[in-house]
């Protein structure tokens, strides 16, 4: 393949002009390449920050709902001290 006809344009040139553009077309691959794998490794960073997240917040939100059973619980058990409470106030 030649190097001059990767951009679809043929260019007639010297040998230090030809070595000039494989130099810049080996510049553009390897630029290629390296934002290809900053993708993959951004996309691998994300990944994992965005499991951390939905672990987080599933813990956030089993710990919220035991504390609002806790309450729950407590008042029930309260309930019924309070009712013989207000029996006897009314009875009085």
């Amino acid at each position: 393949m030649n190097p001059k006809e990767d951009f679809g344009t043929v260019v007639a040139g010297s040998e230090e002009v030809e070595l000039a553009i494989v130099h810049i077309l080996q510049k553009i691959e390897r630029f290629m390449l390296r934002v290809s794998e900053l993708l993959e490794s951004g996309k691998t960073i994300f990944q994992n920050i965005n499991k951390g997240f939905e672990e987080r917040m599933i813990l956030v939100h089993k710990e919220q709902i035991e504390k609002w059973q806790e309450e729950i619980r407590e008042l029930c058990m309260h309930d019924p001290s309070n009712e013989d409470a207000n029996v006897l106030l009314h009875n009085a």
